[in-house]
């Protein structure tokens, strides 16, 4: 009888002890749960810069936005890198600078860098993204915002600059340049 209860008692505490460690592997599994799910940023504290995409208007914050114009960024040892966007809505310009994205597929996708918010353009004020030159060497970091004339379709360049920004490619930045002289811009419409 003793042989018995020994035995019982035997098996009681390493049941116990079993499904003590099963409470604590369950815990840990657990834990372990939800201090990864703390790491995954929720939709709702997601900004417009944590958005991977392939058409920028796909974004909810644009999708009023009209695409106006874009330009590569091929500069040194930075090609097929970089992007800058001009998007339009009435009289505001909004110049996006992403970054490419390799896929390995046809269709790349894009990451917003910085962006920069122009309003109250008139009639015969635009962005001249891609095609701006610094001293008369060709720049694709620089755009301008430029007003021009109905006479100007005769002018190759574009040289009554309002005001340029270059895209810094060592901090992902847009910059406000202060110094406009020597920049200009070509004019697409010349020659046509």
């Amino acid at each position: 009888m003793k042989k018995i209860a020994t035995c019982l008692v035997l098996l009681i505490l390493t049941s116990c002890s079993t499904k003590q460690k099963d409470k604590n592997e369950e815990k840990v599994v657990t834990s372990a749960k939800k201090e990864k799910s703390l790491d995954k940023t929720p939709d709702s504290l997601k900004t417009i810069f944590d958005v991977n995409y392939q058409e920028i208007l796909e974004i909810k914050e644009f999708k009023n936005y009209e695409h106006n114009s874009s330009s590569v960024i091929n500069y040194k040892d930075s090609q097929w890198e970089y992007a800058v966007i001009v998007l339009q809505k009435e009289e505001s310009r909004l110049v996006v600078f992403e970054k490419i994205i390799e896929t390995g597929l046809p269709r790349k996708k894009f990451q917003i860098l910085d962006t920069l918010h122009l309003n109250n353009l008139s009639k015969y004020e635009f962005i001249s993204v891609g095609l701006c030159d610094k001293n008369d060497i060709a720049d694709s970091r620089i755009f301008a915002r430029i007003k021009y004339k109905e006479t100007d379709s005769d002018l190759e360049y574009y040289t009554e600059i309002e005001a340029a920004w270059k895209v810094n490619l060592q901090n992902k930045k847009i910059e406000k340049l202060s110094n406009l002289s020597g920049i200009k811009c070509v004019n697409e419409g010349y020659g046509i």
